[in-house]
């Protein structure tokens, strides 16, 4: 996924909806720490059927190669979904609410992420 990360997650539940991740399905998420994405982050670090990990790589472009990005390589697990529903006692397909903190982060990520398109841009210390 590289396109607007503030909509990583609502893609994702749509592929998970719509039975479209095979067991072992890969999901590769860019700039999930800038602009950010906390709405995916949350979801495959709480849902029982991914393993993440986070991969840490210099930003691309817009001149802040010096600045930290993260890549999420996520491995889906139809089987640890199936375990998952069992241990928590409902459905693997559990809803996980974000607690108001990550609704603010997400507005302020998606806020730095119009700001970053307009002209003039966003300066290396905004970013940081």
């Amino acid at each position: 996924m590289d396109h607007r990360g503030g909509i990583f997650h609502e893609d994702l539940q749509s592929f998970e909806s719509a039975g479209l991740l095979a067991d072992g399905a890969m999901v590769v998420a860019d700039n999930v720490l800038k602009p950010g994405a906390p709405h995916f982050l949350w979801h495959v670090a709480r849902h029982p059927s991914f393993a993440s990990q986070f991969v840490e790589v210099p930003e691309f472009g817009l001149g802040h190669q010096a600045l930290e990005d993260w890549m999420a390589v996520c491995r889906y697990s139809r089987q640890s979904e199936a375990m998952g529903s069992t241990e928590l006692g409902g459905s693997a397909d559990l809803d996980f609410p974000a607690p108001d903190a990550l609704k603010v982060l997400a507005q302020r990520c998606d806020e730095m992420r119009r700001q970053s398109v307009l002209r003039g841009g966003v300066v290396v210390e905004e970013w940081a």
